[in-house]
């Protein structure tokens, strides 16, 4: 009797350690997940001269406020810190905005939410024909009150839209204006883009949004095509503006704005503003 006791007590005893080292174990984890949630940790990996490398492990005690007592601890709900624009990213104007400017990306579009990024620009193709519409543009906006010339502008249409023309056009007075930041809002009366050909989402994406956004004139010099299309808007739709039997496409929106087509694509500007200089005088 005095046996089974004795055995009766150790299997008691037993179950009641199991069970205060099973007590202990939960608290010290408990202890070491609030430790944890009031540090921030950093890892560095660190190279040794012999070659070797260590990983170093860094804890910063976080200060806590008592009017922010969950700061820290909804990192996953916190605003987005990302800094990098690429290709194809879809974004809306704010969060393209805060990337682009935060990067050194020369020249970015945000079109139909789709980012469209810059390849580097070769001379012939796209520095000389950009130069002389420019040239051609400012020319004709120095004889006329009241409009303005912009090179390589960013334009803010809307959520997902934001351009950076080549060459903009517009009036003082019209439908675009500069806004508190210094950007153009609105659509300008007139847009040139610089293209390589056809398959450029110049003449596809882009155009379908300044057709939707008003774009009165748009002129796409397809430098490798050696073509120019100049859109004129009719009934909220582009219809492409031909040359005339002189071969001069003379402009809708604005009156003497007159393009001697084959003198531009030729290079030779002494033509292309002698000609224009007569669309001035014929206005």
């Amino acid at each position: 009797m005095e046996i089974a006791l004795t055995i009766h007590y150790v299997e008691v005893h037993g179950i009641q350690v199991l069970m205060n080292v099973a007590l202990h174990i939960v608290i010290n984890i408990w202890i070491l997940v609030m430790l944890l949630g009031a540090l921030e940790l950093s890892f560095s990996l660190k190279t040794k001269k012999n070659g070797l490398s260590s990983l170093c492990l860094k804890p910063r005690l976080l200060k806590y406020s008592k009017a922010q007592p969950l700061q820290t601890m909804v990192i996953a709900n916190s605003p987005s810190t990302l800094t990098i624009l690429e290709n194809g990213d879809r974004l809306n104007r704010d969060e393209f905005e805060r990337r682009y400017t935060a990067s050194n990306i020369k020249k970015a579009e945000l079109i139909e939410g789709i980012v469209h990024m810059a390849s580097p620009l070769r001379f012939t193709p796209h520095g000389k024909p950009h130069s002389n519409i420019i040239t051609w543009l400012g020319t004709y906006q120095a004889a006329i009150a009241a409009l303005e010339v912009g090179i390589e502008p960013t334009v803010r249409l809307d959520d997902d839209n934001e351009p950076q023309p080549d060459a903009v056009l517009f009036r003082v007075d019209g439908n675009a204006k500069i806004d508190d930041d210094g950007y153009i809002s609105g659509a300008p009366e007139l847009i040139a883009e610089i293209a390589a050909s056809t398959v450029s989402y110049d003449l596809h994406s882009k155009k379908r949004t300044y057709e939707r956004h008003g774009v009165k004139e748009y002129i796409v010099w397809r430098t490798l095509d050696r073509q120019i299309d100049w859109f004129i808007l009719e009934n909220g739709k582009y219809n492409k503006l031909e040359p005339d039997a002189a071969g001069i496409i003379r402009s809708q929106e604005f009156s003497g704005l007159w393009l001697n087509v084959k003198a531009i694509l030729s290079n030779d500007m002494s033509t292309v503003l002698k000609t224009l200089q007569t669309g001035l005088s014929n206005q």
